[in-house]
């Protein structure tokens, strides 16, 4: 027979003993070694109970900590979709958010924009009670206030779990009732206390030289509350009868964050004069754009714009001579019903019906503002009529086609006569290039022998990048711009580090820069090389749309004819190092070849544009690009760095 535990056979013995009452259990307790072994089993009992008790409460507490660490962790959560949704609304207004009439400085006194009366005021979230889907916020009075269920399946009519957040405005200081909008009182006198938790505008505390109230850098609070919602009863006009913090509902867990929304400005390089110069690139000198070869493409000819504008000073120039007769009107070409003839012993050409044209094709070599003059007759006893026009210019007096009526006797030779309008004299202000000009039949009986343009005035002469021709330069270049355009404090609104701090994407030696997708500011640390020789594949091709900033080199390499293609980017490149654009690479928008107001980055960073078999290193000047980067990127962004929890409790 086994033998039996000595534990099993004490509680055997007594439990025996206890029921039984039996004169062994008796005889136990008289004894000195019964009574220990009663006393240290009523010991063994509380013991287990205690700690199966503990057990109990430390396994409860551990849960209600996790449970607690999850609201905390989901209240923070609910915080940070306030300050998402802060940003949203100053996204929204699609300008900047100021007080003031405009930008004033630290020695300026300001003045306020209408309607407004404290630098805070501008953040002003509105509720809509005709359509309260269309609201900023479901409380005006407080400021930005919305809430959304967190049970998985819940909606707000039957969630218990909600989150709530409010990113409160800033009560007007001057008025008795916080809760009412402002309207403040001729004595200026400040009847409550300013909220520290609201939106303020901190551009002042930010930007030096600046005030609170310009609206370039604004500070936001958000409380993100998780509660237990047991009273669903709904208003008229749909809102909670009991508010959130009220019985029988409960606070859970409150957190708050803060964090920094900055706006990120873009402002066109200027002339000396403050006016802004659209070009393909920008860049300190002519000298630093490289375009070695005709395998390669810097286009730039669009209307008012160039293809390249550097800080160039203008070169005195002096004005073409004039060419008498310059262009025969009978060198052919002409369409019917325009003919040719001899009419009082010269050569020249005529509409029979006032009908039919003649093109011809002028070169200007000097840019300059250029007057028409004709060898001309008419006959008859009225002024006989052309329509003259140059191909896609129009006039100094914005009339694309000009009607020319002949002046003078009739039947009578005149020469150099000046082609006129409706008022005088026409000239036109033509870039360096080649032109059409369209001598169209207007009336009957007027006869053309000639023409010719001559330069009235002339443009200051600019170098131009170096190795460019006709060829791979499409498009005038400009120079002569303004000392610090090029900074990019001037471009941004903002230093190099601040762009960083608030870019979408970031990289450098250590970290790949991925851009994953259009419309957003990325910024690189360091020298960048694309191509399809890289073996990273995130620097095989730069393919996107947005704004990128390189501190440093930017060399984009070529495809490898199958697999890989070039780059191709679209927006604004700025780049404070060397940018090399090579085989089959294309940048569409602009280039600014810039400069670091932090660093004092050294001049003379250069872009070479090369290309060979055909594939054109290439950069176009899209205005359009450019436009919607300065639109859709050029925002009110998050300071990343900024971002702080203030406060993260159960329980409140």
């Amino acid at each position: 027979m086994p033998k039996q535990s000595p534990i099993l056979m004490f509680f055997s013995r007594l439990f025996i003993s206890l029921n039984s009452g039996s004169k062994v259990f008796k005889a136990a307790l008289a004894s000195e070694r019964g009574s220990a072994l009663i006393i240290a089993s009523l010991f063994m009992i509380v013991a287990i109970v205690l700690i199966t008790t503990g057990v109990k409460l430390v396994s409860n507490s551990a849960k209600e900590a996790r449970q607690m660490d999850v609201q905390v962790g989901e209240a923070a959560n609910v915080a940070q979709a306030g300050l998402v949704d802060a940003l949203g609304w100053f996204r929204r207004k699609n300008a900047l958010v100021e007080a003031y009439t405009s930008n004033f400085y630290t020695n300026q006194s300001p003045s306020f924009a209408s309607g407004y009366s404290y630098v805070d005021q501008p953040f002003q979230p509105v509720y809509n009670a005709t359509n309260p889907q269309n609201s900023d916020t479901m409380d005006a009075y407080v400021g930005l206030v919305n809430e959304f269920p967190l049970d998985a399946k819940g909606t707000s009519l039957t969630a218990v779990i909600m989150g709530r957040y409010e990113v409160p405005r800033q009560a007007d200081p001057f008025h008795p009732n916080a809760t009412q909008t402002a309207t403040p009182y001729t004595t200026a006198t400040r009847t409550s206390t300013p909220n520290p938790n609201a939106v303020h505008d901190i551009t002042g505390q930010r930007i030096t030289k600046l005030l609170n109230g310009d609206g370039l850098v604004w500070l936001a609070q958000s409380t993100g509350y998780v509660y237990k919602r047991m009273d669903h009863r709904m208003d008229s006009s749909g809102n909670w009868i009991v508010p959130y913090n009220q019985s029988p509902n409960k606070v859970l867990a409150t957190a708050r964050m803060a964090t920094e929304f900055r706006k990120m400005t873009f402002n066109l390089p200027t002339d000396s004069s403050g006016n802004a110069v659209t070009a393909a690139v920008y860049a300190e000198a002519m000298t630093n754009i490289n375009i070695p070869t005709d395998q390669a493409l810097l286009f730039g000819s669009n209307t008012n714009s160039f293809a390249a504008a550097s800080m160039d000073a203008a070169v005195a120039a002096t004005l073409v001579s004039p060419v008498a007769c310059q262009y025969d009107a009978t060198s052919g070409g002409e369409s019917s019903p325009i003919t040719q003839g001899t009419v009082g012993g010269v050569a020249c050409i005529y509409s029979t019906n006032g009908n039919g044209s003649k093109s011809f094709t002028v070169t200007i070599s000097s840019c300059g503002v250029y007057k028409m003059t004709a060898d001309v007759r008419r006959s008859g006893s009225s002024n006989r009529r052309w329509d003259v026009a140059i191909q896609g210019v129009a006039d100094t007096q914005g009339v694309t086609t000009d009607t020319y009526s002949i002046s003078g006797s009739s039947n009578t030779w005149y020469t150099e006569q000046d082609v006129t309008g409706g008022s005088g004299t026409r000239n036109w202000s033509l870039p360096a290039g080649t032109y059409t000009v369209v001598w169209s039949g207007n009336q009957s009986n007027a006869y053309l022998k000639c023409f010719s343009l001559e330069e009235q005035s002339v443009c200051p002469p600019c170098p131009t990048p170096v190795g460019s021709d006709s060829y791979n330069t499409q498009g005038s270049v400009t120079c002569g711009l303004a000392a610090s355009s090029l900074d990019d404090t001037t471009v941004f609104g903002m230093n190099i580090n601040d762009l960083k701090l608030i870019s979408d994407y970031r990289g450098d030696s250590s970290n790949d820069l991925i851009i994953t997708s259009d419309w957003k500011l990325s910024y690189f640390d360091g020298n960048l090389t694309y191509g399809a020789s890289q073996s990273n594949p995130n620097y095989q091709r730069l393919d996107s749309n947005g704004i990128l900033i390189v501190n440093g080199d930017l060399t984009l390499n070529g495809g490898n004819g199958s697999t890989i293609l070039a780059s191709s980017y679209g927006g604004i490149i700025f780049v404070l190092g060397n940018l090399t654009v090579n085989d089959g690479s294309e940048l569409s928008g602009a280039v600014i070849m810039g400069k670091s107001s932090v660093s004092g980055s050294a001049s003379g960073n250069t872009l070479t544009l090369n290309g060979s078999g055909g594939n054109k290193g290439t950069i176009y000047l899209n205005y359009n690009l450019v436009q919607t980067a300065m639109q859709l990127v050029a925002q009110y962004r998050e300071n990343t760095s900024a971002r702080k929890t203030l406060l993260a409790v159960p329980n409140l």
